[in-house]
This record gives structure tokens, sequence and C-alpha cells, in this order.
């Protein structure tokens, strides 16, 4: 991936509209091959799956669907929704069952509103990191950050009230910071955006795939929730 991060743009924009999928072009002949041979005819599918002849012939030219069009029929041709749609990129990935409504606008979340969706990021495994967006202080870790992904013990007691955009700063290009500040500040959240930071218990190049969310008012202050699957990382 080039420095300059250009991708996580383009990769935001299509994963922001979650509820919308289409195959990719690569895919579109292999999607066809199977479908002919598990239905005789758009009928016959339409009363199998009780999708709408339409929509089955719009997902088979490649055209945007409903995620949840997109996904029943994926499951019916035992097909990988993440590789249908295209969505493997830089080496990293997003498990199929990421794959789901746009996420929660955080802007004008309360107190209880918040801790909600902690509590749903917490049953999903994730990595949930609060950061001052104005600061770029690291506020809380949650114990999902692993030594072996920080590359070192005590992550949680190491970041605390760290400069979080010391990380940013070492790989040589803001690039990566500003635009991810862009996208948040513009649209609230930032899904499965992909970027680099310089480790600093070792000093590694590590590439990560996160979901940022901004909260305009969280205990008096503009924070920025970092949400990552901690397996989604990768050391250049």
């Amino acid at each position: 991936m080039p420095e300059s991060i250009a991708e996580p743009k383009s990769q935001a924009v299509r994963l922001r509209k979650y509820q919308f999928l289409k195959v990719c072009q690569e895919q579109i002949e292999q999607v066809n091959l199977l479908f002919v041979q598990r239905y005789p005819s758009l009928a016959s599918a339409e009363l199998d799956s009780g999708l709408c002849w339409k929509s089955i012939r719009k997902f088979l030219r490649g055209e945007r669907v409903r995620r949840n069009t997109f996904l029943k029929l994926c499951g019916l041709l035992g097909l990988a929704p993440l590789a249908m749609a295209g969505l493997e990129q830089s080496g990293l990935t997003i498990p199929a069952s990421e794959i789901k409504e746009v996420p929660m606008d955080l802007r004008e979340a309360d107190y209880e509103q918040i801790l909600e969706f902690m509590a749903r990021q917490k049953q999903l495994g994730k990595i949930v990191v609060f950061t001052g967006h104005d600061s770029n202080v690291y506020h809380q870790i949650s114990k999902e950050l692993t030594a072996k992904r920080f590359g070192a013990a005590n992550p949680q007691q190491f970041l605390k009230n760290r400069n979080a955009l010391e990380g940013w700063e070492k790989t040589g290009s803001l690039e990566g910071y500003l635009n991810m500040r862009q996208y948040l500040e513009r649209d609230g959240f930032i899904p499965g955006y992909v970027y680099r930071l310089i480790r600093p218990t070792d000093g590694a190049l590590v590439e990560y795939s996160s979901d940022f969310f901004l909260v305009r008012d969280f205990l008096g202050q503009q924070e920025r929730i970092c949400c990552s699957d901690p397996k989604n990382y990768r050391i250049i």
C-alpha cells in the first residue's frame, strides 16, 4: 500500500454504505456459474429465497443490492460475502460477520448511549480506545488490546495519558492522520479505515484497520473512539 494512504478514502466511502453491497467484477462469472448450477430460473430462485427476482438479477449483474439481500444470496450459493464484495485489501481482512449496518453516528450521543455502544463493541471482542480528539491524549484503552499486538506488556498502563499523535508523526507522513480527522469531522464515523503507526514499544511500522467514531461531548470533552478487531494488524 502506498504511504499516501489514498486508498482508505475510497474504502471508507464504500464501507460506509453497509446497507448496500455488490459483487465485485472479478467474481461475477463465478457467481453466475454457481447460480445456474443451483437454480433453473430467476423464478425458482425467487421462490426459494423469498426475494424479488429483480433484486436477484441485479445481484447477478454486479449491481448494488440491499445488504440483507446480498448476504442471503451469498449464503444460498455457498459464497463468502467478504470475497464476493471485494473487501479484502492491504493484507487485512474484515470478517463477513462484520459486514453489517452502518455504525451509529455518535456525535450527539449522551453518556448512557456511549456506555451501550461500548457494551456492544465488547460483545464483538473489539479493542476500544478513547482519545481526546483535540488533545490526542489517550484516555481509556480496553483490556482487549493485548501485549502481543502492542509489542510489550501492560499496554493500558503504557498508553494512558500518552500523546497518540506521536505514532502518526513518526511514520514520516501525517496524511493518514489528517485524512482520518477530515472524514471523521465530516461524517461522524469512518468504518474500516486502514492506517499506519510507529509502535512506541519497539519502533515497528504497523498497519491497522479500525472503525473511528467522534463524540462531541463525553464527560465534558470531544473524544475520538477507535474500535479494532484484535487480529486486524500487520507489521510492515
